[in-house]
């Protein structure tokens, strides 16, 4: 079993291209996503994606919301690693972790369980053209130790650049030809491309990720608070736009990132909210409505009145 990390800041489209790479690649997945929430949004939304889709019916999903797969929920984590191994076997685990994650220690963590069986692919990031200026400003710690740990960095976002666009945001990555960094969106890959993705195993130093138990957890401070209301529901599509619209004033505390869907069966909506944009799209769930909210600083008694005013 080949392990794969697919990190990237909150709101990168880390799921998006996980979908994408069920689809295009063919290859048995397993997945394990870890949520810096305690409810997940991003599990439901690949349920859905895999039961739609003819070719993945077999993927298999684990979610970890119970602490973070960098430090608290490590030996969870590490548990549920060898669990995938020995119950399912897959080619293929893909491990997404939450926005705010340290690559670095994840790789840390895994150090222990490797073995014959168990290997580690070179680890992708994903960048989101549209945002990670603010990001990488406003979170460099997560940011750069997402970029500085990849091997791969895969730009989101970025369907309707030029290459001589794309090649400046390389440049104001700062990212080295030590990195593979495809110049078009991967939605115009061919199997050629995806299949690069699984080429490279990752080959540890004595040294390479190494960490004692006060540096990890000092590295692992860390500013972004979540709030998440469920069940969560609005009255209409207005009323969810009315709510976002309020969410990017800025009134109800620090936030960079939101998520969460509303409704049951085909009549569901899904939105995202990611630095002062948002999106809204249709998507059929049985699971029960949640919102979720990340930033610096929450008004939590404020965005409580938020939520109930929309119901």
């Amino acid at each position: 079993m080949k392990i794969l990390i697919v990190s990237g800041f909150l709101g990168a489209g880390k799921t998006s291209l996980i979908k994408a790479m069920a689809k295009n690649t063919g290859r048995k997945f397993a997945i394990i996503e870890n949520e810096f929430s305690e409810f997940s949004v991003d599990g439901p939304l690949l349920e859905s994606f895999r039961d739609k889709e003819a070719n993945i019916e077999d993927l298999e999903i684990t979610e970890l919301s119970e602490g973070c797969i960098c430090c608290t929920g490590k030996v969870d984590f590490q548990s549920t690693v060898v669990t995938v191994q020995n119950a399912i076997n897959p080619d293929y685990l893909v491990v997404e972790p939450s926005g705010v994650a340290h690559p670095s220690m994840i790789l840390s963590n895994l150090r222990p369980i490797l073995y014959e069986q168990i290997r580690i692919l070179a680890p992708i990031t994903i960048i989101d053209a549209n945002n990670f200026k603010k990001a990488r400003k406003e979170f460099m710690e997560y940011f750069d130790d997402q970029l500085n740990t990849a091997r791969i960095v895969i730009l989101s976002k970025s369907e309707n650049l030029t290459v001589d666009e794309i090649k400046r945001i390389k440049d104001d990555l700062g990212i080295g030809e030590d990195k593979f960094f495809p110049l078009e969106h991967y939605s115009n890959w061919t199997r050629e491309d995806w299949d690069r993705l699984f080429k490279e195993e990752l080959v540890f130093g004595e040294d390479d990720y190494q960490y004692v138990e006060d540096e990890a957890e000092k590295a692992n401070e860390t500013p972004m608070l979540n709030m998440a209301i469920r069940p969560f529901g609005v009255k209409s599509i207005d009323h969810l736009i009315y709510l976002l619209d309020q969410i990017n004033t800025g009134d109800y505390g620090d936030i960079y990132r939101a998520k969460g869907f509303t409704g049951s069966g085909d009549t569901a909506l899904r939105f995202e909210y990611v630095g002062g944009t948002y999106e809204i799209t249709g998507f059929d769930t049985e699971e029960e409505p949640v919102a979720v909210v990340i930033g610096k600083t929450l008004k939590r008694r404020r965005l409580k009145e938020l939520f109930d005013s929309v119901k």
